[in-house]
């Protein structure tokens, strides 16, 4: 994060700050000669910490002193809340700042339980956010705008309890989170306080935190990483409107998975329905019963959303065995070609080592769709979905 991004005297003008980044490298070598301890190659006279060397990566390398995660968080904490307060009545909300902003070093009482190390939490009982600095300290060795992430996802969630919106899916209120933490990175972008490799810092962090063994459904569900990177995207490229709910929850582009049902459908094949698959990502899902009475043990119907929108319908029906697997294939694609369906392709899923898993058959629908049939000895596997895109999908689909 830039060093400019640092709070200002509102008597400091931009025609000041740039006067004094520019004379700073010539005040400096007037005083070439004059004493240096720490020898950062800040003279003494200009060097706030002249026992301390510098720390050289972007974030406030003018004032002498090692970086300090104390430091970034005021002015994280500082540039959040003046976004927010801009931002706001742009969205008809009365920004009413966190009542409280609370570090600790070890484990603290809030009214929303005891406070844990390696954590940060918005808490709704008192309308205030914690972070642990030791957390933070930690995220900052990895670049300096991992922690402000972490901030303005937080942040985030105050927002949200100020709209007086909380969505029952622990993924989706997560995930607009995110999303309002890139909008506050488009506002740092658009203000020059960002490095050049700030955003990749966030999407790092944004990656490394996210989790696929956890159920969407569950408490405290984030998403994948690739979930949480689509998400923080959405709102650096569309900015904080985007992230509320009438948009970014029903009109993001398979942003954020969208669940028509209430509750992950029951069965074996739950492991075969990913988050995500290629470009497309997960936007409802629901037990097949209808196809249950053709002799399956199990049917699960999804539905996957690319960022452009397009919709890609998907089935995977489980039979008892494989030689009833393979006549349930036959089955369908005799059916397909019933129905006028073109043949455009078939072939075997063959691995590296040449053994064949599989079989797949492309069809042309009449509408300009096409439809992906393949099977794995275990189940059989239908995409529907926009044409010469439905066969990526499928070579990308964990079997």
């Amino acid at each position: 994060m830039a060093a400019t991004m640092r709070v200002r005297p509102a008597w400091a003008t931009l025609a000041a700050l740039v006067l004094i980044l520019f004379t700073l490298p010539d005040a400096m070598a007037g005083h070439a000669q004059q004493p240096d301890r720490d020898r950062d190659g800040i003279p003494d006279v200009l060097d706030r910490c002249p026992d301390e060397p510098e720390t050289f990566n972007k974030y406030m390398d003018e004032d002498g002193c090692p970086d300090s995660i104390a430091t970034l968080f005021e002015l994280a904490r500082s540039n959040v809340d003046t976004f927010w307060k801009g931002e706001a009545p742009n969205l008809n909300l009365p920004y009413v700042p966190p009542r409280r902003v609370v570090t600790y070093t070890s484990p603290i009482d809030t009214p929303c339980g005891r406070a844990q190390p390696d954590n940060a939490f918005f808490c709704a009982l008192d309308s205030s956010l914690y972070f642990d600095l030791g957390f933070l300290d930690r995220e900052l060795s990895r670049g300096d705008f991992a922690p402000v992430v972490i901030v303005a996802h937080e942040w985030g969630h105050h927002i949200q309890f100020t709209m007086g919106w909380r969505d029952p899916l622990p993924i989706r209120h997560e995930l607009q989170a995110d999303c309002f933490a890139g909008a506050f990175a488009l506002h740092a972008d658009r203000q020059g306080f960002l490095d050049e490799n700030d955003s990749e810092v966030a999407m790092t962090s944004l990656f490394r935190s996210g989790r696929t063994d956890v159920p969407w459904l569950a408490p405290g569900s984030h998403g994948s990483g690739g979930n949480r990177i689509d998400a923080f995207m959405w709102g650096f490229s569309h900015g904080a409107e985007a992230c509320t709910e009438s948009v970014f929850l029903r009109k993001g582009g398979g942003v954020v998975p969208m669940f028509e049902n209430e509750r992950y459908p029951d069965g074996r094949l739950t492991d075969k329905v990913p988050l995500s698959v290629g470009e497309f990502t997960l936007v409802d899902v629901s037990r097949a019963t209808d196809f249950l009475r053709e002799g399956m043990t199990d049917a699960i119907r999804g539905k996957y959303r690319a960022r452009d929108g397009a919709i890609l319908d998907h089935w995977i029906a489980a039979l008892p065995s494989p030689d009833a697997t393979i006549a349930r294939f036959n089955a369908w694609s005799q059916s397909y070609r019933d129905k006028g369906h073109t043949v455009i392709g078939e072939a075997d899923f063959v691995n590296p080592d040449g053994t064949v898993t599989g079989r797949w058959i492309r069809f042309s629908k009449p509408n300009g769709r096409e439809l992906l049939l393949w099977l794995n000895y275990q189940i059989v596997l239908v995409a529907d979905g926009p044409a010469d895109r439905t066969f990526t999908f499928a070579k990308r689909h964990p079997l």
